[in-house]
């Protein structure tokens, strides 16, 4: 078995060394903050909660003193400790398992992206954050891309199904995504989970084929057909899935293609309202900021239904656009865009007008040597002969790249 536990940067941890420094360690963290986000100190803080069955609180560490003033810490509040009993060292890998399985008391808090407001404090058990987390013979040789921020949910997803199954971790997020071709070749990676718009540009930095890579996954965007279709070159071995998931909810659905399946046990607490994905509260962590004890959450995703268990998610209620009382999905202008050749990338948004309210404009990243004027004309023309009226966006833009958010999700407020 690989004894490999995370390689970030140019440094590499196994597990063998991370139990070392978990016996190093003489008082629980309250709070888990790291000032660069880096993996191995946020995951070994949280390894180190599960032994000794405390809780803790995830901060990404780009978060200001403001910013965290505004979730109620402060800086003394950072610095609480957590007494721990230094007399039980952890023994070998098998021991700190069991210790972690027999944890009763852990639970981590978490806070929401914040993409559409200010970020949610969310708090779950091992329990609602392993839901779809599985632990087999079958991948005792997994290799994964860990290409999320460790401090969210869906770092933290990828960590427990590797970490869960004593499986290599690369690290490939941030400037370490220059070196993601490399990463994938080096450590023969079988498995990567990722947004859309990381993957998008992922496709400038990779050639040729990645043979050893089994499965590929899409999360925490709307399903890309383009994006797919041109993956599928580059991993051809892999089987495709699209996940969904949430803060509030951890990972929930999975299918493949733009749609994802309600399993059968799940079925009583999926439900569709109005067009929107309502999840039962059984299913949720606990919402420090719920102002209602309702049964229901509204999850802010419109979707689409087909037969009794399958889903397509459409898009954030949030991220509609409203020209003149015409509401415009920006993921169905983008997917036109993006069959645009010499079309890289896409992101459209609203822009305050005092008259239709908002205007749709796009902002496209094209290939090397495109012509910006050429691509604009053509985008445009494209639009016109696809979409309605309402629908073409007012301005167009080149520019240089896509600015994701902290999270790697395109930035649409």
């Amino acid at each position: 078995m690989n004894d490999l536990f995370l390689a970030a940067g140019k440094n590499a941890y196994s597990y063998q060394s991370l139990v070392a420094d978990l016996n190093r360690i003489q008082t629980g963290q309250r709070y888990v903050s790291s000032p660069t986000n880096h993996p191995y100190e946020v995951f070994l803080a949280i390894v180190h909660s599960l032994v000794h069955d405390y809780e803790i609180e995830l901060l990404d560490g780009e978060l200001s003193a403001s910013e965290l003033l505004a979730q109620g810490v402060d800086q003394d509040s950072l610095r609480e400790t957590v007494p721990i009993n230094t007399s039980r060292p952890v023994g070998n890998l098998t021991e700190l398992f069991e210790r972690i399985r027999g944890s009763t008391s852990w639970k981590l808090t978490l806070y929401t992206s914040g993409t559409t407001g200010r970020p949610k404090k969310v708090t779950h058990n091992l329990i609602t954050l392993s839901r779809n987390v599985v632990v087999s013979e079958k991948h005792a040789s997994d290799v994964w891309v860990l290409a999320f921020l460790p401090t969210h949910m869906a770092g933290l997803q990828v960590f427990l199904q590797a970490f869960m199954n004593r499986n290599p971790l690369i690290y490939a997020f941030g400037e370490d995504m220059t070196r993601l071709s490399e990463l994938l070749r080096q450590h023969q990676v079988t498995h990567i989970s990722a947004t859309p718009t990381y993957y998008r540009t992922a496709l400038q930095l990779l050639t040729g084929e990645y043979p050893s890579v089994r499965s590929v996954a899409y999360g925490g965007e709307g399903f890309d057909s383009v994006l797919h279709t041109n993956m599928t070159s580059l991993f051809p071995q892999a089987r495709f899935r699209n996940i969904y998931a949430s803060t509030e909810t951890g990972s929930l659905l999975i299918g493949n293609g733009e749609w994802v399946k309600i399993p059968e046990g799940l079925k009583p607490f999926i439900a569709i309202q109005q067009g929107e994905l309502m999840v039962h509260r059984s299913l949720l962590g606990y919402m420090h900021a719920r102002e209602e004890e309702a049964d229901w959450f509204a999850t802010g995703d419109l979707v689409e239904q087909v037969g009794e268990d399958r889903i397509r998610i459409v898009s954030r209620k949030s991220d509609f656009i409203n020209t003149g009382g015409n509401k415009v999905n920006p993921l169905e202008v983008e997917a036109v865009l993006r069959e645009v050749p010499g079309v890289q990338d896409v992101c459209v948004k609203g822009k305050p007008n005092s008259i239709l309210g908002q205007i749709v404009v796009a902002e496209i990243v094209i290939g090397e040597g495109e012509d910006g004027q050429v691509i604009k004309q053509r985008a445009k023309h494209y639009a016109v002969e696809r979409l309605q009226q309402w629908k073409v966006p007012r301005m167009i833009y080149i520019v240089p790249h896509m600015e994701p958010s902290r999270t790697g999700k395109k930035v649409r407020q």
